[in-house]
């Protein structure tokens, strides 16, 4: 009776020991992005026609160009990922996670819209207007990516972990507006007046670094805040206008909750 008892206390203590070996961690939370401002350039073009669409208007002409100041503003975004921590000695893990990161941002800015007085043009003047006030959805920022906080490493104290290291992003989606359409004449069936935004196409790997705190509210259960900072631009150089793709290097802070699955 004995051997059978011993074996199940082995048996107990190897799984024990395996199971503070690896923690398999699920966590979800809210994010903010922070933009930097920056002088975005846009392109008044006057009657033109889409390629595919209209005959092309060899005629067309670009009536203004302005690089001004945006207003940025911050929307709330969302994070979720689950994460494998394998338990080192002296309290220190290493983990690697995978998961989703939304970008969510607005702004708006302004160009010189040109007013005609005449049949020839003389005396034209330009009316200074924000672009929200033709397309609402201007600036409205959103991408979605696909996360891996590789290699973090965390070291416990008590009831708070702390956990630092690279993050990579690849892009999922996107949604933006970088063109507006204006119909100013009618008559001219076919041709259109258009504001064209120098922001190219987004990036598709991202690189950044993450920094975040833990405090376990129960043996399982924790509340995490911290964020990550970006390397990388989130645009493309080719047709991004250079003030826009230098500060488009943002911040991201993050608050959630977290809860140990279990380990193996």
């Amino acid at each position: 009776m004995k051997r059978p008892a011993i074996a199940a206390l082995l048996l107990t203590s190897v799984l024990t020991l395996n199971a503070q070996k690896y923690k398999v961690n699920i966590q979800a939370g809210v994010n903010t992005t922070f933009i930097s401002k920056f002088d975005n350039t846009n392109v008044y073009a006057e009657n033109f026609s889409i390629p595919g669409y209209y005959q092309l208007n060899t005629a067309g002409q670009i009536r203004s160009m302005s690089a001004r100041e945006t207003r940025i503003q911050k929307r709330p975004g969302f994070f979720a990922d689950i994460a494998v921590e394998k338990m080192l000695q002296n309290n220190w893990s290493l983990s690697l996670s995978l998961g989703v990161n939304q970008v969510y941002y607005t702004y708006n800015g302004f160009i010189g819209i040109p007013e005609y007085s005449g049949a020839t043009g003389a005396g034209d003047q330009v009316r200074l207007i924000d672009l929200k006030s033709i397309e609402p959805d201007y600036g409205d920022t959103k991408m979605l990516y696909l996360t891996s906080r590789a290699f973090n490493v965390s070291k416990k104290w008590s009831r708070f972990t702390v956990t630092a290291g690279p993050q990579l992003n690849y892009l999922l989606s996107k949604k933006y507006t970088n063109t507006i359409l204006l119909d100013t004449d009618p008559s001219k069936e076919g041709y259109e007046d258009g504001i064209f935004e120098a922001r190219g196409d987004a990036n598709k790997l991202l690189i950044g670094a993450t920094l975040s705190a833990k405090y376990h509210i129960t043996h399982r259960l924790y509340i995490v805040a911290g964020g990550q900072k970006w390397f990388s631009s989130l645009y493309e150089k080719q047709n991004t206008s250079d003030d826009v793709r230098r500060k488009s290097r943002p911040i991201q802070a993050e608050l959630g909750i977290g809860y140990n699955i279990t380990g193996f």
